[in-house]
């Protein structure tokens, strides 16, 4: 190698040396200076919780039930006809009417005479007018056998005339109105009699209502086939066997009558006299 080429790499050399300590230099003071990696991206906002619906709770009555007790007779000019019982209860109807009316089918939460239907139970319903909480009760047959009732009764219907009534199955609400034994028979007159008159037979240890119900049963809203098993939770031969106790029931006011209707039962609510 000449010297000038010596000369030459060794130029070359420092040249690369040189800039070599430039770029570390260079890194350095880009740090010293502050500069480092970027920020992370700003943490997006959560997500807005969906609203919680407090509806099932709202239905177990947390703050609890309408009180029955603080309620007041209503001043409403309403007759209760009769309800039939379901389950679960706020699935029951009531049948109410204005007086000299016929009875129409209401449920809970339904609005009858500017009042709410709050609650409807085995002898009265619970009605919330003007933000009080009243009732309106089943007429209670008196001691001769005649409801009580503070306004004029509806007239009764043409001989031969049947009630409107619910879906042909019978699921329906059915017009109720009191049973009363035939013409002639004294204040708590003998089961057989009441039987008779609504031609129901004993069958299988209850009664069941023949193919032609008399006028009476029919105004009961009992239907052709319809087994009476229960009066006032107890079996009704047991009821029926003692002429004592089914004086007590019919003169007792509104009764319960449990029936079997095309396999399914649905409980009544009316007077017996």
């Amino acid at each position: 190698m000449t010297p000038r080429q010596a000369s030459r790499a060794a130029d070359i050399f420092t040249g690369l040396v040189v800039a070599s300590v430039a770029v570390a230099l260079a890194g350095l003071t880009w740090h010293l200076f502050g500069a480092g990696p970027a920020d992370p991206p700003p943490a997006t906002g959560a997500a807005p919780m969906a609203a919680t619906d407090i509806a099932p709770a709202l239905a177990l009555a947390p703050f609890g039930r309408p009180d029955a007790s603080s309620a007041q007779p209503t001043s409403l000019a309403l007759q209760l006809r009769g309800v039939i019982l379901a389950d679960p209860p706020s699935a029951s109807t009531a049948l109410i009417a204005p007086p000299g009316g016929r009875p129409v089918s209401y449920a809970v939460g339904a609005s009858v005479g500017g009042a709410t239907i709050e609650e409807i139970a085995f002898n009265r319903v619970l009605l919330r007018n003007n933000g009080r909480l009243e009732r309106l009760d089943l007429p209670r047959p008196s001691l001769g056998g005649e409801a009580a009732s503070a306004t004029t009764p509806p007239p009764p219907p043409p001989p031969g005339a049947v009630p409107a009534t619910g879906p042909s199955d019978g699921s329906g609400p059915q017009p109720m109105q009191a049973i009363t034994p035939p013409p002639g028979a004294p204040n708590g007159a003998s089961a057989a009699s009441l039987l008779d008159g609504l031609g129901a037979a004993p069958v299988g240890g209850a009664y069941r209502i023949g193919a032609d119900p008399s006028p009476a049963a029919r105004k009961a809203g009992l239907l052709p086939g319809d087994v009476i098993e229960r009066i006032n939770g107890l079996p009704a031969t047991a009821v029926t066997a003692d002429r004592q106790l089914m004086a007590q029931v019919m003169a007792g006011g509104p009764a319960q009558i449990d029936v079997l209707r095309g396999g399914k039962r649905v409980s009544f609510s009316f007077a017996l006299r």
